[in-house]
C-alpha cells in the first residue's frame, strides 16, 4: 500500500502520507481504506501529504475525478488540506 492513514487524536485530524507512485488505482484504494476509518473515528479533518509521491495521473484521469468525488461521502463532510511535491501545479 503506497500510503498510510494515521489518526492524530490530540488534534483530531487524519494524516494521509502517500509514498511511491500515485495513480488512479491508488486513489480508489485510498478512498476504500479511508471511509471505514472516517466512520470509526468520527474525524472530519484530513491532511494529505504527497510530497514523497510520484504523481502519475493523466489528464484523462483528472477528468474522471469529479465523478468519483460526486459519489463519495468525502465531499460533503470532510475538510481537507493537501501538501504536494515541489513543481506540482494546480
Amino acid at each position: 500500500m503506497p500510503f498510510t492513514i494515521e489518526h492524530i487524536q490530540d488534534r483530531d485530524y487524519l494524516l494521509v502520507t502517500f509514498t511511491g507512485p500515485f495513480t488512479m488505482g491508488v486513489v480508489r484504494e485510498y478512498i476504500s481504506e479511508l471511509l471505514p476509518i472516517l466512520e470509526e473515528t468520527g474525524c472530519r479533518r484530513l491532511l494529505s501529504d504527497s510530497t514523497a509521491a510520484q504523481i502519475q495521473i493523466t489528464s484523462k484521469d483528472i477528468m474522471q475525478l469529479p465523478k468519483m468525488v460526486e459519489t463519495s461521502p468525502l465531499t460533503t463532510a470532510l475538510k481537507r488540506a493537501a501538501l504536494a511535491p515541489d513543481g506540482t501545479s494546480g
